[in-house]
């Protein structure tokens, strides 16, 4: 894991936290958990700033410190897809036990 990946993932520990504190963290380390937008249009230095966050999300996300949460559907329908990916939209992520693990044992989650 980077510096970055470690903002990222205590990022997901303060949305746990009261609104105020995320507000100050997310204000604090702004140049790193800015999420951008890419489109079709866009140009490719701001499609390269999507791949990077994306890789660094989905290497949490491969070592079980966040995971996907997903809308709970009723009996008989069918999840929607992401049009750019193929995978099963999902309504962001979360911080998994291991990840606040991680966090409490390294002594981050203030």
């Amino acid at each position: 894991m980077d510096d970055k990946e470690i903002i990222i993932l205590r990022s997901y520990l303060y949305k746990t936290k009261s609104e105020e504190k995320y507000e100050e963290f997310l204000k604090e380390h702004e140049s790193v958990l800015w999420q951008p937008m890419s489109f079709f249009d866009s140009e490719q230095e701001e499609i390269d700033k999507v791949t990077i966050y994306q890789a660094h999300e989905d290497h949490l996300e491969r070592l079980n410190l966040i995971s996907p949460k997903y809308s709970k559907l009723d009996k008989g329908e069918m999840p929607e897809f992401n049009q750019l990916t193929g995978k099963i939209k999902t309504q962001g992520n979360e911080i998994t036990s291991l990840g606040n693990l991680l966090l409490r044992v390294a002594d981050l989650n203030d």
